[in-house]
């Protein structure tokens, strides 16, 4: 069986930029290398890769410093790493999985900083799991890119999602409207009345913080 969970951030929130600050991202960054120092004592045995994860964080870190920094690109890293993270945590609870694998297609988020993007979704993870007493050692995560060993492609794994990405891109919310008609029979046939996808919409919340909804459209079934 298989599920389509998706998250849309409101368009005129900026990616949500009133709340992710370039300060607030320099903040959570150097608070993040702590954590991979501290990590790094406390796991010994993985010490080389968190030590590696460090130098894809500090490269994070230097380009937030920056005075021609990409901030947008940056907010659209943490986003999709936290969004990530939350799926495997559902994903965990329900399943208790020994090995979780996330694909994604080919995208300019995966491309800064040595995919940093995978580096934060797993930490995210794991932190979430200190926090409440689970084991930070399981499940253990595997990422994939076309083309990134050298061999595999995954075109079957990445088509489909990356065509619902372009039909809640198109989207108008609420009006449920599209600029384009070949998105609207996606949108219709998936989540319309669509048991296996969830829809979730990010909101920033007038006077700071954000919110979110889950949208479920709905329409008539006619037997």
């Amino acid at each position: 069986m298989v599920f389509s969970i998706n998250f849309v951030v409101e368009k005129k929130s900026k990616l949500l930029r009133d709340y992710m600050t370039d300060d607030n991202i320099r903040g959570a960054l150097a608070e993040m290398r702590a954590i991979v120092a501290e990590m790094t004592t406390m796991i010994p045995q993985q010490g080389a890769h968190y030590r590696d994860v460090d130098k894809r964080l500090k490269s994070f870190e230097t380009e937030m410093k920056r005075r021609n920094r990409n901030s947008a690109l940056a907010r659209q890293i943490l986003l999709c790493a936290a969004f990530a993270s939350i799926v495997c945590r559902h994903l965990a609870q329900a399943k208790k999985p020994k090995l979780v694998r996330w694909i994604s297609d080919r995208d300019a988020i995966f491309d800064k900083h040595d995919k940093v993007a995978f580096d934060l979704s797993f930490l995210y993870f794991h932190l979430h799991r200190m926090m409440n007493g689970q084991d930070a050692l399981e499940p253990s995560f595997l990422f994939g890119l076309p083309g990134w060993d050298g061999i595999n492609q995954f075109a079957e794994f990445i088509r489909l999602p990356d065509y619902l990405a372009g039909t809640l891109a198109d989207v108008k919310f609420p009006d449920m409207t599209f600029t384009h008609s070949k998105f609207e029979p996606v949108f219709q046939n998936l989540f319309v009345n669509g048991p296996n996808a969830a829809l979730v919409e990010i909101l920033a919340r007038e006077g700071g913080g954000i919110t979110a909804r889950r949208l479920i459209p709905r329409a008539p079934v006619i037997i």
